[in-house]
């Protein structure tokens, strides 16, 4: 072999060996900028997937106290049964007692029935809750959690009294009945409204429900 053909070849060589080196540079920075804007694509991608998770996490839990609210508030249901309350009434019933309580009436009306203040009369056909409070000041009904308990209804924190009108015709006096012989009241104060969590049981039947809404003070 020649000198000058061994050069050739061997410049050949560094050709290629240079080519080679330069192909793998050039491939490993596209790889590399390839791997970089994936894993930005992926970051991104992870970043929109959380913002829908919690957008729609948010969306859920609004419809849910939405539905609540709309399915739950003053309604009261019974068997198979319910009814609507949309108003109600409260006034003290004398001065505080010697358990340290005072007693206020409260009536819930609902939808058909309707309090006459210059004739202290009810009127209409419908359903209404009645029942007394034992209530720690003589200045409002205390918001606070009250128990319906036949052997100790005049203490503080206690309340009794307590029937539910059901599609009764107040103008004539008739319709169906329930006494409550147990049962809680939960009042909060809610500022412009009052709110009742409402357990009643009658006999073997249970009366559940709240009433958030006006409630007007007699004198």
């Amino acid at each position: 072999m020649s000198l000058k053909y061994f050069s050739i070849i061997l410049r050949r060589g560094f050709y290629n060996l240079s080519f080679f080196i330069s192909y793998c540079i050039v491939s490993l920075s596209f790889f590399s900028n390839l791997a970089n804007y994936l894993v930005n694509i992926n970051l991104t991608i992870m970043k929109y997937l959380k913002l829908i998770r919690y957008s729609f996490l948010f969306l859920l839990l609004l419809s849910a106290c939405k539905s609540e609210e709309e399915s739950i508030d003053n309604i009261i249901t019974f068997k198979d049964k319910n009814f609507k309350l949309y108003s109600g009434y409260q006034f003290k019933e004398g001065a505080t007692l010697p358990t340290g309580s005072t007693p206020f009436s409260v009536f819930l009306l609902g939808e058909g029935v309707s309090y006459n203040q210059s004739d202290e009369d009810l009127k209409g056909i419908g359903s209404l809750i009645s029942f007394s409070v034992y209530s720690e000041t003589s200045v409002e009904i205390k918001p606070t959690f009250y128990t319906i308990d036949i052997f100790s209804n005049d203490s503080i924190g206690y309340a009794g009294n307590c029937e539910v009108y059901y599609n009764y015709n107040f103008d004539i006096d008739t319709g169906t009945v329930y006494g409550v012989n147990a049962g809680t009241f939960d009042v909060a104060n809610l500022g412009s409204v009052m709110k009742f969590k409402i357990n009643l049981v009658a006999d073997t039947i249970l009366f559940s429900g709240v009433f958030r809404g006006p409630i007007t003070t007699l004198e």
